[in-house]
């Protein structure tokens, strides 16, 4: 219409200007707008990146080989009937884009298509802005705009994209230092298969994770890209991904193989983890074995046999031992917290009582929860609390000893107060005793603080001992 009623005369050509030149940047400049209001649709952000790449690399093509050279009264590099050929490659594009919705995996090649279009069109660039600028000669300015676009214009390309565009590693990369971090961390086989989701999630970084019931043998792509589907390692559910990269991308080919070889070796350590279990297994059973039927027998029998009450009194306490080390050894075994409570307050009522020392207990500050312990973390606490009380008895000659199980920062701590004597707990010289009660510690993962009281409530007034746990699980959860 501009062309037919001279309605306005734009300086370097009104006719290739209006009709080509214009509409490609308007086009562009939509496409932007569009792919900025899609940001949460991957779908959405992949079909559009086929159709802006068609308009793009169609009209871009015959803009920089026809018209551009035209507008500057240069000879075309391509006739004309070879231009309105790339021109119609755009119809071609829009029209395979519609068919195969998919997108022949846009998100790995689009890019290369970008690169390639504007790297010759920075040189064509340069180029016929040196010729109208310096006035110098062809030859001459193509060898000038080859070494501007080579020295200035791919490095600043290639650090955009290393560092602002696409700054993740590779999932190989995240791969293995995850799957060899739950390796070594998973206390079992089990935990191990449970690890495998969220190994997935670090990697890519999905809008969610599910798990299903039912199992799959296949990895499947579903809704375009936007899902992802794959086998647990259990056997018994599958995972299913959703929104790649926080939703940015869509799933592609290549997740498929990499997950698939990723799942082969994750399967591999998990066969490796369930032998080593199985020989672990098999030694703790030979060690129950020795311990019940060799030195338990020996401390029955010294038990019945010992010439006084003193004697048989420290064989039963033996015989106790040998029995906790023995349940120690069962690593399935759980026990909730609320019911070792009741045990260790009887425990420590009898000491108290026996020492005439006053027991305050309170677990009223305990959030309702029934919180599981395993076999180990009984045995280390049941230590850690007997010698607690007997180097407290022993060394403070308290009148009294309260012991408080509460909340903090979601973490449970028992804290242990005596009213005796205080000393500064960095004083405190070193011995079997407070080394064996540090190991113990370190083995389930709890944290022990001693502070003297002496300095906030006056002189001679006792020490506080704090055990935290470390996190609890509850009977909602899969004990670990």
């Amino acid at each position: 219409m501009n062309e037919v009623q001279q309605w306005l005369e734009i300086p370097i050509h009104t006719f290739y200007f209006l009709p080509y030149i214009a509409p490609w940047g308007l086009g562009f400049i939509i496409g932007r707008w569009q792919w900025i209001k899609h940001k949460n649709n991957p779908v959405a952000r992949a079909s559009i990146r086929w159709f802006l790449l068609t308009i793009m690399v169609s009209i871009g093509s015959a803009l920089i080989l026809y018209f551009i050279p035209a507008i500057f009264n240069e000879s075309p590099l391509i006739p004309v009937w070879v231009a309105h050929f790339i021109i119609l490659l755009l119809f071609i594009g829009l029209v395979l884009g519609v068919i195969k919705y998919r997108l022949f995996d846009v998100e790995q090649w689009w890019f290369n298509c970008w690169v390639w279009l504007f790297s010759g069109l920075s040189v064509l660039t340069i180029d016929l802005t040196l010729m109208y600028l310096l006035n110098i000669g062809p030859l001459e300015t193509l060898g000038a705009a080859m070494i501007i676009t080579a020295w200035c214009y791919f490095p600043i390309r290639q650090w955009l994209w290393t560092k602002k565009i696409y700054p993740r590693t590779s999932p190989t990369s995240d791969f293995f230092p995850l799957l060899t971090q739950s390796y070594i961390s998973s206390p079992s086989a089990v935990h191990f298969e449970k690890s495998w989701p969220d190994i997935l999630a670090n990697i890519y970084l999905p809008l969610s994770v599910q798990i299903q019931q039912q199992p799959v043998e296949t990895i499947d792509l579903s809704n375009h890209g936007l899902t992802i589907i794959l086998p647990a390692l259990n056997k018994q559910q599958h995972v299913v991904l959703s929104g790649k990269e926080k939703g940015a991308k869509l799933f592609n080919k290549h997740d498929v193989e990499f997950i698939e070889a990723a799942l082969a070796y994750a399967k591999n350590c998990l066969i490796w983890k369930n032998n080593r279990e199985e020989g672990a297994k098999q030694e703790r059973e030979r060690i129950m074995r020795d311990l019940h039927d060799d030195v338990g027998a020996l401390l029955l029998t010294l038990i019945h046999k010992a010439e006084s009450e003193e004697s048989a009194v420290l064989a039963r306490n033996a015989l106790k031992g040998v029995r906790d080390s023995i349940y120690s050894l069962h690593d399935n075994d759980f026990i909730t917290l609320e019911e070792k409570l009741s045990s260790w307050r009887e425990e420590i009522k009898q000491r108290t009582d026996a020492a005439h020392v006053n027991l305050l207990w309170d677990t009223e500050a305990l959030r309702d929860g029934t919180y599981l312990l395993s076999s180990r973390q009984v045995i280390n606490l049941d230590r850690i609390l007997r010698e607690s009380i007997t180097n407290i008895m022993k060394h403070a000659d308290p009148k009294t000893i309260s012991l408080c199980v509460y909340e903090h920062h979601n973490k449970l701590q028992i804290r242990i107060t005596d009213d005796g004597i205080s000393i500064d707990p960095s004083l405190w010289q070193a011995n079997t005793g407070l080394y064996n009660l540090h190991v113990r510690a370190g083995e389930i993962g709890v944290e022990l603080d001693w502070i003297s009281l002496e300095s906030t409530s006056g002189p001679g007034k006792g020490t506080r001992l704090t055990i935290t746990l470390p996190n609890m699980k509850t009977n909602k959860c899969t004990p670990s």
